[in-house]
């Protein structure tokens, strides 16, 4: 099968105490054992992060691919990574005194040269090579000649609990602010309706054509049972598992709704809004009010450090419950709605849209022809074959 692994290296072993490495990160991490390089190195849970330190750095391997804000790396570089020999896929980036200095992605031998030029590490190197020198230059021990008793620290995210566990539409993502929740189907039939009711006619419509006239029709059911229980499965993983984002009620007859989010996928500031047409409950019907939304992700096949699409509902499309839809609300900040505001300002409409924001002090100056909200439209990379 081949190395299946990711993680970060830092270039500081921060006292060698597990605690500043999780203050470093910022996530809600709990201890739960010790643990050997061998299992804290290869495939596990989600929701779990193996901490091993030497002299020189520190290791962090996690259950799929993390990657830092540059501006963490002030005073330190940090490397990030993912090796999938299964997949054939292979990325890395590199930070250093607070800015990206290299980024790269290989899936299938087709390599993108994201940011930057290639490291001295990579001349004559394939990329995973490549990623396991780096490794060892800045942790100081080779990824293959690990001690056999070298230990590590074995920590595992509060959010990852059972109560938020489902499969994302990519499934090494973890929501920062998962629904969790289970949605009421009378409700979503009520917000949907349209669309509930055009799958079931189709789907009872050629059942019945397959039993009176004749049985090709049953070829069209099954097509219709199939995608009537992805859709559902959808549902179910988006209020499960979806991330909560705020959004904000900015017409009324058409409903219309503002979303903001961040599209990393890692760690960096890819900012957007996107404006939604939707059908909103009454109580939800005034212009200026925020509601709370949620939503999936879906990657792209580039190698970007963001996903390509966004798919945001109101929450009131799962629930009627107030109390639930305002606890969700409490979950942001005042600076969560003013950000809606400063987008709505900047993009200056209201039309449905998905539009990408701070386009000149974000992350996404690095990639200012790559269009998101449509994985039809967003543009690969173009080839960049220098070399040092």
């Amino acid at each position: 099968m081949g190395y299946n692994f990711a993680g970060i290296t830092i270039d500081k072993n921060f006292g060698k105490d597990p605690d500043q490495v999780v203050e470093f990160l910022g996530l809600p991490l709990v201890f739960e054992k010790e643990i050997d390089f061998e299992l804290g190195s290869g495939y596990k849970e989600d929701g779990y992060f193996d901490i091993f330190f030497s002299d020189k750095g520190t290791s962090i391997y996690t259950d799929g691919s993390m990657e830092t804000d540059p501006i963490q790396s002030k005073g330190c570089s940090i490397l990030s990574y993912m090796v999938s020999e299964t997949a054939m896929t292979f990325f890395m980036s590199l930070d250093k005194n607070g800015r990206r200095v290299r980024a790269v992605a290989e899936i299938e031998g087709d390599v993108s040269n994201i940011v930057g030029r290639p490291l001295a590490v990579e001349k004559n190197e394939d990329l995973m090579d490549a990623i396991i020198k780096q490794k060892e230059k800045m942790f100081g021990l080779n990824f293959y000649e690990m001690p056999l008793d070298f230990k590590g620290f074995r920590y595992k995210s509060a959010n990852a609990t059972g109560a938020h566990k489902a499969p994302f539409y990519d499934s090494d993502s973890l929501a920062s602010n998962p629904g969790g929740m289970s949605f009421s189907i009378m409700q979503w039939i009520k917000m949907n309706f349209l669309a509930v009711l055009k799958m079931g006619i189709i789907l009872f419509g050629s059942l019945v054509l397959a039993v009176k006239f004749h049985w090709l029709f049953a070829i069209v059911f099954l097509g219709a049972l199939l995608y009537n229980i992805w859709y559902w499965f959808g549902v179910f993983n988006k209020f499960k598992a979806g991330d909560v984002n705020p959004g904000k009620v900015i017409s009324i007859n058409p409903d219309r709704v503002a979303v903001a989010t961040n599209m990393t996928k890692f760690g960096a500031n890819y900012p957007i809004l996107k404006i939604i047409d939707t059908k909103l409950p009454r109580f939800e019907k005034e212009i200026g009010k925020y509601i709370p939304t949620i939503a999936l992700y879906n990657d792209n096949p580039y190698g970007y450090p963001f996903w390509a699409e966004f798919h945001p509902v109101p929450m009131s499309h799962g629930t009627s419950d107030k109390r639930i839809l305002k606890a969700k609300l409490e979950t942001f900040s005042k600076e969560d709605f003013d950000k809606i505001d400063n987008f709505l300002n900047e993009i200056n409409t209201i039309k449905k849209g998905t539009y990408k924001v701070a386009k000149d002090t974000s992350d996404w100056k690095k990639y200012p022809d790559v269009e998101v909200g449509s994985l039809r439209k967003m543009k690969a990379p173009k080839k960049n074959d220098e070399s040092q």
